[in-house]
């Protein structure tokens, strides 16, 4: 994975030039000045970087759209702020990816995550073959409530004054971004997506037994608002796909859901799942290690 520095090296600037302006790190009584530098850069950002932070990466999110370049930030910025520049730039780096030159939309669709299912006045429409969310002018508050990263905010500031093409986003490309997929315990999963004032869209991932046990199930069931489209047991250590059809958009949908074969990852089994719209396809796994505990899988 490529890292794109220029990009850090920003931030890194622009917390360099508050210092230059009068906001020098505090420091607690008895620091020496040698110890902990990392803390040291910590507090520079805990104090007064925040809005430098959602500035350097409005300019981040401007410059990756000019140049091709997608960027995510995930937690990268959040951990800069507790625990200190360094051990936020190693885990920053994490989460930022240079891809090369895609749509714009894509561009823009990676960087938007939870906070674009709340965008105000966002509609779904069919392009092509693909579904495409246009996103309005008009951001709720509620978007940047629910984003919680400076990064997403960023986002979602850059796009009030983004053109038509820049508001489209692949539906596609926003579900495999977006955090929408969750674990309530050790037998409950589910991803479930809000766009706009379209009914919620759930699958439900029950765990019978464990992923340790082949002959083990897995209860999925798919709903769109209070319909029930798809339901079925799928076996833990087999192929399995089970297919409907529903109306989505306006536009009659196949939707299918597949299931893989557990895969041993180090110390996790990996049961993963393939949901298809149409010809499109959508990727999420989840694991579960030798305590039972059950979680989404991320490479």
């Amino acid at each position: 994975m490529k890292i794109s520095r220029n990009y850090i090296f920003l931030l890194a600037f622009v917390a360099l030039a508050r210092v230059s302006e009068g906001h020098p790190a505090p420091q607690e009584d008895g620091d020496d000045g040698d110890n902990d530098e990392s803390a040291r850069w910590g507090k520079l950002i805990t104090t007064g970087v925040k809005e430098t932070m959602k500035e350097g990466a409005k300019k981040g999110i401007k410059t990756g759209v000019a140049e091709g370049v997608e960027l995510g930030m995930k937690k990268g910025i959040k951990v800069g702020i507790s625990s200190g520049i360094k051990t936020g730039f190693k885990s920053a780096t994490k989460g930022l990816k240079v891809v090369g030159k895609k749509a714009v939309s894509s561009k823009t669709a990676k960087m938007i995550s939870t906070g674009a299912i709340k965008v105000g006045k966002s509609k779904v429409v069919k392009s092509g073959k693909k579904f495409v969310i246009k996103l309005g002018k008009e951001v709720a508050s509620s978007a940047l409530e629910a984003a919680g990263e400076l990064a997403t905010e960023a986002a979602l500031e850059a796009l009030k004054g983004a053109t038509e093409s820049e508001r489209e986003i692949d539906i596609m490309e926003y579900l495999d971004a977006a955090d929408i997929c969750g674990c309530e315990d050790n037998q409950h999963c589910a991803c479930c997506a809000e766009i706009g004032d379209y009914p919620k869209a759930c699958v439900d991932i029950l765990l019978r037994k464990s992923l340790w046990n082949s002959n083990s199930k897995v209860d999925v069931k798919a709903t769109y608002g209070p319909t029930t489209v798809l339901e079925d047991k799928f076996p833990v250590d087999k192929i399995y796909e089970k297919c409907t059809e529903f109306v989505f958009a306006g536009t009659k949908v196949e939707f299918c859901i597949m299931s893989r074969r557990t895969n041993r990852v180090n110390s996790v089994q990996v049961k993963c799942f393939e949901m298809s719209f149409n010809d499109k396809t959508l990727e999420k796994c989840f694991q579960q290690n030798k305590d039972m505990e059950l979680e989404f899988y991320e490479e």
